[in-house]
């Protein structure tokens, strides 16, 4: 009987709260929250991990007719170069014009566009990955339109195109080297209002995707190298007096009878972004 409550007694005493060992995995090494911080406790912001990003910053400035297309006012603080003389000759065809200005020179410029009685419509600013396609409305809910084009072989042809929006579609693509040197990407397209569906299979199954179609103008794309705050005005040439040219489908536009030019300007900028 003793024997029993000597094992009985040492039974009870190894089950009792705060006498067991704790388990093995405990006095494992501790764990390594290298990677976690917070600001309340630690500011470690230089070390986190950075995105780039690329910012365009638009302004579209509205002039009175031929004060652009015109006017060699503003394009002679411009270098035209840049673009390559063969596409440069290309877009003055269709009515087109983009030159290239250096930070040092924008002082110049906005004093020439406030001579000539310009008005900024709007100003926004588009922010994505470096390629990423930005689409800059001209002129929304356009009916169908006819539109002509000369080709790099000097040849015309011309097509109807359906009711959508007059975009011009850019892309600002980084030098991995140096990220204050960038080459911007644009093209004229038209955006059709009645969406396009189309299937497409993912990892939850097939979805149904509705997207408009872009009808762009291939011929008139143009690329410029560009250096940090360097800055891109693109507008109506002379040949945007014809009236069906890119030119002016996409750079005029008529209020109460009198005919306006639109001249955008693009500033794009790279930034290094903290991923939070």
């Amino acid at each position: 009987m003793s024997r029993f409550w000597i094992v009985f007694l040492l039974t009870l005493a190894a089950v009792l709260p705060g006498c067991t060992e704790p388990p093995e995995a405990i006095h494992g090494p501790p764990l390594d929250t290298s990677g976690f911080w917070s600001n309340e406790t630690d500011d470690r912001s230089d070390l986190r991990p950075a995105r780039r990003v690329a910012r365009i910053r638009v302004s579209h400035i509205e002039v009175p007719s031929g004060q652009s297309s015109d006017s060699e006012e503003i394009w002679s603080y411009l270098a035209e170069e840049p673009i390559g003389a063969d596409r440069l000759a290309e877009l003055g065809r269709n009515g087109l014009r983009v030159g290239l200005g250096r930070s040092d020179m924008w002082a110049d410029v906005a004093e020439v566009l406030k001579r000539m009685t310009g008005r900024e419509l709007t100003e926004s600013v588009q922010v994505g990955h470096p390629g990423s396609l930005h689409h800059i409305a001209l002129k929304r809910r356009q009916d169908v339109q006819t539109i002509f084009i000369f080709h790099a072989d000097r040849t015309l042809s011309g097509s109807d195109l359906p009711p959508g929006d007059n975009v011009l579609t850019i892309a600002c693509t980084v030098d991995q080297d140096d990220s204050q040197k960038m080459l911007l990407t644009g093209i004229p397209q038209v955006r059709s209002t009645r969406p396009r569906t189309r299937y497409a299979k993912g990892a939850r199954g097939v979805r149904m995707i509705k997207e408009s179609v872009m009808f762009g103008f291939r011929d008139l794309l143009f690329q410029v190298p560009m250096n940090a705050k360097d800055f891109l005005v693109i507008g109506p040439g002379a040949a945007a007096r014809r009236p069906h040219s890119v030119g002016r489908h996409f750079f005029v536009r008529q209020k109460e009878g009198m005919e306006f030019e639109t001249v955008l300007v693009l500033t794009p900028e790279v930034l290094d972004v903290p991923v939070k």
